[in-house]
């Protein structure tokens, strides 16, 4: 089976087999189908995406040009492998952070905060038993960056803005300053996020980071934290297995 995450601003993709996830690749969302995936070998294809409906009929129609089996969109479900989520209308809650969870599952036993920083930043929290408590959605480090340069003249007009590194909060330039205020305003909400799930659950909590800008607020959160990238292709593929065992 084809796995593909198709997010707001990369697709990435993985082949699930016997011996589990394979054939990593990612791309830019919106450039078109990535070659490379008219020629991986899937007899069907799961897709968790947030790109949008006009995005979606084209990935389908270019999937099945290709020459791929049948392709199935992942949609939330109220409660699917052990995740009971919090939403009440469980289409509310964005695909990418329910994939995201499942995946989380897959990997910790115990209470887990989810965080995806990608064009936002999402945390989400899931109690040792399986509970959604619900969760938060607040600008990505670079939505915010953006926010500061076109919203603020004098910002703007400062020279170019850092990419988010680890270093000093308190920043010599103005340009470092603005990259500096969004990675540890993203962090701190991060940490706060997980030491609120630890006081409710009186248990430890694993941080789990995934999107774009997470190998970089790996570096600012001050809670210990795994990187990992393909959380939404794991959780795309304990869904699939669920549903053909």
């Amino acid at each position: 089976m084809l796995l593909i995450d198709a997010g707001n601003s990369r697709i990435k993709w993985a082949l699930s087999s016997a011996d589990g996830l394979e054939a990593h690749g990612v791309a830019e969302t919106g450039a078109g189908l990535p070659a490379v995936l008219t020629q991986l070998p899937a007899q069907r294809v799961m897709i968790g995406s947030v790109a949008g409906d006009e995005h979606d009929h084209e990935l389908q129609a270019a999937l099945r040009d290709a020459g791929h089996g049948p392709v199935t969109f992942a949609t939330v479900q109220r409660d699917c492998c052990g995740l009971k989520i919090a939403y009440e209308v469980p289409a509310r809650l964005g695909v990418d952070r329910w994939l995201a969870m499942l995946g989380g599952q897959g990997l910790v036993d115990g209470a887990l905060c989810i965080a995806d920083a990608g064009t936002a930043l999402t945390v989400d929290a899931v109690t040792g038993d399986g509970q959604h408590l619900g969760g938060l959605i607040a600008p990505g480090t670079g939505t915010m960056m953006r926010a500061m340069l076109s919203d603020t003249a004098r910002i703007g007009e400062a020279g170019p803005v850092d990419t988010l590194t680890a270093g000093d909060m308190f920043a010599s330039d103005t340009g470092a300053a603005v990259a500096a205020g969004a990675g540890f305003a993203a962090a701190a909400l991060i940490d706060r996020a997980v030491n609120e799930l630890a006081e409710r659950q009186d248990e430890p909590v694993t941080l789990l980071l995934t999107g774009g800008e997470a190998p970089a607020l790996a570096r600012l959160v001050t809670t210990p934290t795994t990187v990992s990238p393909d959380l939404v292709l794991r959780g795309l593929d304990r869904l699939a297995r669920e549903a053909t065992a």
